[in-house]
């Protein structure tokens, strides 16, 4: 069946060798030379030689030793009367060819346990999920489905706060990618605890987890329950002059964000790959919410990588993953130091390390003090939004509570 595609794709481009310059094709995915060197020389004349006897010339040219025949070749070209079904039998060549490597890689895994491999393993799995799904053909349909849209009364947007719904256009949207950029210190850790919280409490049946990458799940939960019990984290910390009353607000707080749809996964949880397989198991189309905090400590398996080719990995699969599933996952990010030292309002060029933070995200936001003065004023700067619109947010941080609220209520 492996040669039978080849043969078969061959017989289809005789027929019509045109046709070359419109599929997907790669030679290196044939098995057999012989089919193999027919598709090289019909490509190298880009389809223009219609006469086989001018295809031969040019397979003698570029392969000496081919002992093809023209006979041979008309005898093929009869095999597969039709030229309509080459892009099928392209289709079938490449995932023969991937389902291939992934046995190669993983029995070279296997027997070696080269953590290298797993990043190429990863990769031909996604390639073969690709071309297991049907594509569109391009024709517009749906009309039903589009007066089903209109008619809804609920949609597929995360809301959080309602000033950032509002200038999203109704939300976090499923398929998205959202970098959220900030010096340190700026809180962005605090930020995400409250999206998460505020995504929970205001979507129901939604699922959300948190990827806190620089610190354990505990010390995430100290915050989360300071947020909520409105204690001094601090004091949560540090709990020995803490009084009986708040000590029994932290207790029911901790106790009633145990029980959401929430999960904390902390430092194990460094490895893209692993981060890729939580998300898979949690993830439901259009209620799913995932923050990782934050892009800089994401690691891959290939470690010859420099950090600007580990970010652009990370973002490009993530941006992927967003949307096969059909999710949202916000990506926390670490600002250029001149925004510190020059006190300017960030912008798109100090994301750190990477273009692709901006290129492959659908939402990047900044958060920064318009005011070293006055630390509980933040403003929240929507720097590119591919749905909504750019502009600013001014919120109140309470650092003692981790406490993110909008200073504009809307409606």
């Amino acid at each position: 069946m492996i040669n039978n595609f080849e043969m078969q794709f061959t017989a289809s481009l005789l027929n019509d060798p045109k046709q070359i310059n419109d599929i997907s094709i790669n030679p290196d995915w044939f098995i057999n030379d012989s089919f193999k060197e027919i598709v090289i020389a019909i490509q190298s004349k880009n389809g223009e030689q219609e006469l086989l006897s001018d295809i031969l010339t040019t397979i003698k040219q570029l392969y000496p030793f081919n002992n093809i025949t023209i006979d041979e070749l008309i005898m093929l070209k009869d095999s597969e009367p039709t030229s309509s079904m080459a892009d099928f039998y392209a289709i079938q060549i490449h995932k023969t060819f991937v389902r291939q490597e992934l046995k190669r890689l993983t029995d070279s895994y296997s027997a070696s346990e080269d953590e290298r491999l797993l990043e190429q393993i990863a990769d031909y799995q996604e390639e073969l999920q690709s071309l297991n799904k049907k594509k569109m053909d391009g024709s517009i349909k749906g009309y039903e489905q589009f007066i089903e849209h209109l008619k809804a009364e609920k949609n597929n947007f995360i809301k959080t706060f309602k000033p950032l719904d509002t200038s999203l256009g109704g939300g976090f949207g499923p398929g998205e990618l959202v970098v959220v950029g900030a010096r340190p210190a700026v809180g962005k850790t605090a930020f995400a605890i409250n999206l998460a919280l505020q995504s929970i409490t205001k979507n129901e049946g939604i699922a959300t987890d948190i990827f806190t990458l620089e610190m354990t799940q505990e010390q995430m939960m100290y915050r989360f329950v300071s947020n909520k019990a409105k204690v001094n984290n601090m004091q949560i910390r540090n709990p020995k002059g803490l009084d009986r009353s708040k000590k029994r607000l932290a207790a029911k707080a901790y106790q009633e964000i145990s029980e959401m749809n929430l999960r904390i996964y902390d430092q194990e949880y460094t490895q893209l790959n692993d981060i890729i397989t939580a998300i898979k198991k949690r993830a439901v189309e259009g209620k799913y919410l995932a923050i990782i905090d934050y892009v800089g400590l994401v690691s891959v398996t290939d470690s010859r990588k420099d950090q600007r080719q580990i970010i652009s990995e990370v973002t490009r699969r993530l941006k992927l993953l967003t949307n096969e599933l059909k999710i949202t996952i916000i990506l926390l990010a670490q600002l250029s130091r001149e925004t510190e030292k020059t006190g300017k309002v960030p912008t798109l060029a100090d994301l750190k390390d990477s273009g692709s933070l901006e290129q492959d995200a659908n939402i990047v936001m900044f958060l920064y003090r318009p005011d070293e003065e006055n630390r509980q004023a933040i403003k929240v700067k929507i720097a590119k939004s591919r749905d909504g619109v750019i502009g600013e947010i001014p919120f109140k941080f309470i650092g003692q509570f981790m406490d993110f609220s909008p200073e504009v209520q809307y409606g």
